[in-house]
């Protein structure tokens, strides 16, 4: 092997052990996007979950303002009725009792009913506050992904010259491989026209 080549080799080996890391950085990459997709692939389930849940209360919600219109329609018609009785008959005067206590149950209904639904928007507003938190998340995520794969293919022209210099690097390897080996064998072998 001449002084050039022994030269080169330390340069080449270089060359490999650069093209090593990459490749390693590569994986890290690759592993990373893997990672990135896991996540998000989890962020949309959560999403659909709490999407779901939203649509549900959705439905509470029209239902318990469909209640509280019913009732208070009763109050109106109690109201209506008790304003029409004459006070002065005692069977009236009974069934005013018993009609002013379903009024008050009927205001006790209205008031649950107005707070229930007062908390079940509170917890509305809470999901829709986790849902653009996650939506920001995701977009997040699907923006490291592509600059992940952007990258990766910036890369690829330098992995194929690496891929390249390493296939260079191996030939000449062989190559010094199979001279030492002949030299060490014209060495070893007996010389003619000897004892």
């Amino acid at each position: 092997m001449s002084r050039g080549e022994m030269k080169s080799v330390p340069a080449e080996e270089k060359e490999l052990e650069s093209s090593i890391d990459v490749i390693r950085a590569l994986y890290e990459i690759k592993n990373m996007r893997d990672l990135l997709r896991k996540e998000n692939a989890k962020y949309r389930r959560e999403i659909e979950a709490v999407t779901a849940e939203l649509d549900g209360l959705a439905v509470i919600a029209s239902e318990t303002d469909e209640y509280i219109a019913g009732y208070a329609a009763k109050r109106e018609t109690v109201l209506a009725r008790i304003e029409k009785m004459p006070v002065r008959q005692t069977p009236l005067a009974e069934n005013l009792n018993f009609q002013r206590m379903q009024l008050k149950a009927v205001n006790d209904d209205l008031e649950n009913s107005s707070s229930m639904l007062e908390t079940m928007a509170g917890e509305l507003e809470n999901i829709k506050n986790e849902k653009e938190i996650m939506i920001s998340r995701l977009k997040a995520i699907d923006t490291g992904i592509q600059g992940i794969c952007k990258e990766k293919e910036s890369k690829l022209p330098t992995i194929m010259g690496h891929d390249k210099v390493l296939k260079k690097a191996y030939r000449v390897f062989k190559d010094a491989e199979n001279r030492m080996e002949v030299a060490i064998q014209f060495r070893s072998s007996p010389k003619r026209g000897g004892n």
